[in-house]
C-alpha cells in the first residue's frame, strides 16, 4: 500500500514538472514571437504599395542626423551657427516671397493660408505635402513672453502635446528635443526628435525693433528607438514673432508648418492640419487673456 502510494505520488510530481516545463516553454516561445513582431513592426505594418497609390498616402522620408543636416548645408562644414543663419535668411526669402492661398475660416482673429507646391519645384525623393502659415495678434505680450511659451509651455496652448523631454541642450539657443502628440485615444501617438533652435531677427526699417525667430526640424537620434507610436517628420516649422505693428502692446505670432504625421492621407494634409495649427494659435492667445489659465 506504502508503495503504491509512493508511486503516485511520484507519477503526479513528475507531471507537474512536465506542465510547468511545457507552461515555460510556451510562455518564452510566446515572447520571441512578440520580440519577432516588435522588431519587425515596419515590415507588419507596410502599407501595401498598390493601397498606398489608392489612397494618395505620402511616401516615407527619414530624417537626417544633425551631422548630416548641419553639413549638406554648409558645403560639408560643421558649423552650427553658419546653418542657423542660413535657414533664417531662407525661411524670411519663403516668407516674402511663397504665394500662399487665403483660407477662409470661421476662427476670429486667425489668418490662415496654404502653399500647395508643385511636383516640378520639389525633389523625387522629397514629399510633396502642402505648408500651412498662420498669423495671430496676441495681446498684452511682448515677443519675450509668447517665445518662452511657444517653446518652454506647449502643455498650455495645445492639446494634443502628451510628453516631452530634452534630450540634448547644446546651449541657450539651440536644443535637441524628443516629444509625444495624442490626438485619439485609438489612435496610435505621433512622435518627433527635432533639433529646435531660437534667434533674433532685427529689423531693417525700425533698428530698434527685434524679433525673434524659433525654429525646428526632425533629426535622426539613436534615442529615437524608444519613442512610442509612430515617428512623425518635421519638415519646416518656424514661429516668426514679433511687435505687432499696428496694435501697441500686442505681439504678432506667424507660424508656418509642414510635417508628416506618417499615415495620413493627402485629404487630411490639405483639409485638416491647418485647422489644427490656428486652433492651437487661439490657445496660445488664450493663455495671455485668460486670467484662469494656471501654470504648472
Amino acid at each position: 500500500m506504502h508503495n503504491t502510494s509512493s508511486k503516485v505520488l511520484w507519477w503526479k510530481w513528475k507531471k507537474d514538472k512536465l506542465d510547468a516545463i511545457q507552461q515555460e516553454s510556451e510562455r518564452l516561445t510566446l515572447e520571441l514571437c512578440l520580440m519577432t513582431m516588435i522588431l519587425n513592426v515596419d515590415l507588419l505594418c507596410r502599407v501595401p504599395s498598390s493601397l498606398s497609390d489608392e489612397l494618395k498616402l505620402p511616401t516615407l522620408r527619414k530624417a537626417k542626423h544633425l551631422d548630416d543636416l548641419v553639413r549638406s548645408a554648409c558645403n560639408g562644414e560643421f558649423h552650427m551657427k553658419k546653418y542657423i543663419t542660413k535657414d533664417s535668411e531662407q525661411f524670411l526669402q519663403r516668407l516674402s516671397n511663397t504665394k500662399f492661398k487665403h483660407v477662409q475660416t470661421n476662427l476670429n482673429g486667425v489668418d490662415l493660408s496654404i502653399h500647395k507646391p508643385t511636383l516640378t519645384n520639389c525633389d523625387k525623393d522629397e514629399i510633396t505635402l502642402p505648408t500651412w502659415k498662420c498669423s495671430i495678434d496676441i495681446p498684452n505680450s511682448n515677443v519675450k513672453q509668447v517665445c518662452q511659451r511657444i517653446q518652454h509651455e506647449r502643455y498650455l496652448w495645445d492639446n494634443h502635446f502628451a510628453e516631452s523631454r530634452t534630450v540634448e541642450k547644446i546651449d541657450d539657443d539651440k536644443e535637441i528635443v524628443q516629444y509625444v502628440l495624442n490626438f485619439l485615444d485609438l489612435v496610435p501617438v505621433r512622435s518627433f526628435c527635432e533639433f529646435r533652435f531660437s534667434k533674433k531677427i532685427t529689423s531693417r526699417s525700425l533698428s530698434d525693433t527685434t524679433a525673434m525667430l524659433i525654429g525646428a526640424v526632425s533629426i535622426d537620434h539613436l534615442q529615437n528607438h524608444f519613442l512610442p507610436g509612430s515617428i512623425g517628420i518635421t519638415k519646416d516649422m518656424h514661429y516668426y514673432i514679433t511687435p505687432s505693428a499696428t496694435q501697441p502692446g500686442h505681439t504678432t505670432v506667424t507660424q508656418v508648418a509642414c510635417v508628416d504625421f506618417s499615415g495620413r492621407s493627402s485629404q487630411w494634409y490639405e483639409n485638416v492640419f491647418g485647422y489644427l495649427l490656428a486652433n492651437n494659435l487661439l490657445s496660445l492667445r488664450d493663455t495671455f487673456t485668460n486670467s484662469k489659465i494656471v501654470k504648472v
